[in-house]
């Protein structure tokens, strides 16, 4: 566990483009850029390739096949059936019945599906997926100041709120040192550092159990 709030600072994105200020998150803290809420749409249109549409939000999948042309590398880790993932692009309907998650309607399925493959091909990717995944141990022993993770879950249920959509994507540094609460980069309303005890942010996910570890591949 570190101590990481003078170095990690969150920026603020435009409301519901979460997955987007976790992207800015990652860039301004490996790469010393200084994107925030004014740059929200154009960095929204990079990682959908070219492409800004208001209908619709980049998934973890987009997300991480962003960061893996970045030359990033990405390592997810998925409390799932091995092969699990082969489901999920076979039926998704199947997937999310299974586990029990909604899906984030502004997410485009068919565009997440197109995204994985590419993901899970691509040279700075790879997954781990076990029943035995233990998603707190894996953070807790990947913390440090040349990683940090993006974890997905119901926003409504981890802040009990009532939005529209409760689909949330999010940057944690990893364990505060002194609480050993898990520290979240949250970019909207005010982009600030919001500490939750972990088995909060796992009953969020609704079944679904996932981290994605990023980090620089040089």
């Amino acid at each position: 566990m570190i101590n990481i709030e003078k170095k990690f600072t969150p920026v603020r994105a435009i409301g519901s483009h979460c997955g987007t200020g976790a992207v800015m998150n990652i860039l301004n803290y490996f790469w010393g850029t200084t994107f925030g809420v004014k740059d929200t749409f154009d960095v929204e249109t990079l990682i959908q390739l070219g492409y800004f549409d208001w209908n619709r939000r980049p998934s973890e999948s987009e997300i991480g096949y962003f960061l893996c042309q970045m030359n990033f590398k990405v390592k997810e880790f998925v409390k799932a059936e091995k092969g699990d993932r082969k489901l999920f692009l076979k039926d998704p309907k199947a997937h999310q019945e299974k586990y029990g998650y909604t899906y984030y309607p502004l997410v485009d399925i068919d565009e997440h599906i197109k995204k994985m493959k590419l993901l899970n091909n691509h040279k700075n990717y790879s997954l781990i997926e076990g029943i035995d995944v233990d998603i707190r141990k894996i953070i807790e022993e990947k913390s440090s100041s040349k990683s940090l993770f993006i974890l997905g879950f119901n926003y409504n249920k981890l802040y009990g709120t009532d939005f529209p959509h409760g689909g949330h994507i999010v940057v944690s540094p990893g364990f505060d040192k002194k609480s050993g609460k898990i520290i979240l980069a949250e970019t909207s309303p005010n982009g600030e550092l919001v500490y939750k005890d972990f088995e909060e942010v796992l009953d969020a996910m609704e079944g679904y159990e996932f981290v994605m570890v990023i980090s620089l591949s040089f």
